[in-house]
């Protein structure tokens, strides 16, 4: 057919109607190689929520979709200072309201991960919160618990199932924990080993308590500031289901033992037994109103799980939102990756001569 004959008349509509059906074909198939346009998420498509995604998608759901949500609330954040209930309280709905809002395809599904990136948003709120100078605490401290892979927030997925009720004359008030005891009687006291644990180590020599993985927690019954060391003990319980948490009156101390027969200078008094039973060199002691720090509860809790807490040098100081939830994701990798090249490689059994195996050694019909 003659080129002008095809652009003019009957062949142009020809022609127009197969480049018009070609472009609607084209925009209908997509490119091989693309993504669909699909929201962000931290967990890998079609992993069933249990596989992270690769750092861009992570990246883009900080960008696009968390911190839209958490900024603001964040910001509006109007806890008193000194009300550390209260603020624990906010702190974990805010957590839970931003964890529903970004990941809807797995807010309804729990798994390991689910749970792990759960506190990776309250580490990142809260580190935020401290930086802002909304809530009483040190970014230090944040930082120590986060970077500890055993650390459950308050509030957390893994808390929530329902418990057995404890027996309420062994536990501390409102606290509730079955890990937390109050020691009142000298039988109760001896059995963990009271005055081995508050003498400590003897010129170097590893004494042994009756028990293990225990921190022991003395209080001055007169002491203002009960009430609130109590609370901080009940969360830090919680943070470590692997410790026993003891609690005794200096009062009752004094009255089974002698001891400590300067009562009215001490405030409280720290100790602990490790895994092995051996008992914490020096016990911590206070003479103060002020409570006993993160950093002294870390310390006995450390050393009755066996195991040292990094210190603030080896954990990344955030400047900006998402750092934080950054960091521990290549801290998840890392552990991973250490975990598959620390298995070792199955040996090849080397591989017998057929004749040995049986080819070969029947004799032909």
């Amino acid at each position: 057919m003659p080129i002008n004959l095809l652009l003019s008349g009957r062949g142009a509509v020809i022609l127009a109607s197969v480049v018009g059906a070609w472009k609607l074909r084209r925009a209908k198939k997509p490119r091989s190689g693309t993504k669909p346009n699909t929201r962000p998420s931290p967990f890998a498509p079609g992993s069933g929520c249990t596989q992270v995604a690769d750092a861009d998608s992570v990246d883009r759901w900080l960008a696009q979709v968390v911190a839209p949500r958490a900024l603001p609330r964040i910001e509006a954040f109007a806890v008193p200072l000194n009300e550390h209930q209260r603020a624990r309280d906010a702190v974990g709905r805010m957590v839970e309201q931003v964890y529903r809002e970004t990941v809807t395809e797995c807010r309804a599904v729990e798994t390991t991960l689910s749970r792990e990136i759960w506190k990776w948003l309250w580490c990142e709120i809260v580190a935020q919160l401290v930086l802002a100078g909304k809530v009483d605490e040190e970014l230090d401290d944040v930082l120590r618990l986060c970077a500890d892979p055993s650390f459950q927030p308050p509030g957390s997925p893994s808390e929530r199932p329902p418990e057995a009720p404890p027996n309420p004359s062994s536990t501390v008030g409102s606290v509730g924990r079955p890990s937390i005891r109050v020691l009142r009687s000298r039988e109760e006291l001896s059995a963990v080993g009271l005055l081995r644990l508050m003498e400590g180590t003897v010129a170097g020599a590893p004494i042994r308590a009756p028990v293990s993985h225990l921190v022991l927690f003395a209080f001055d019954p007169r002491w203002r500031a009960v009430a609130q060391s109590r609370t901080d003990l009940g969360q830090l319980a919680a943070a470590n289901p692997g410790v026993s948490f003891a609690l005794v009156s200096l009062a009752d101390t004094r009255r089974h033992f002698g001891k400590p027969t300067t009562l009215g200078e001490l405030t409280w008094v720290l100790a602990a037994a490790g895994p092995d039973g051996r008992v914490f060199p020096t016990p911590i002691v206070g003479r103060t109103e002020a409570g006993p720090s993160m950093d002294q509860w870390r310390t006995v809790i450390g050393y009755a799980r066996g195991k040292k807490a990094p210190g603030p040098s080896k954990i990344v100081r955030p400047r900006q939102f998402g750092d934080l939830v950054r960091w521990m994701l290549s801290q998840r990798r890392s552990r991973t990756a250490t975990v598959v090249k620390a298995r070792p490689a199955r040996t090849a059994r080397p591989k017998r001569p057929l004749a040995r195996r049986g080819f070969g050694s029947r004799r032909p019909r």
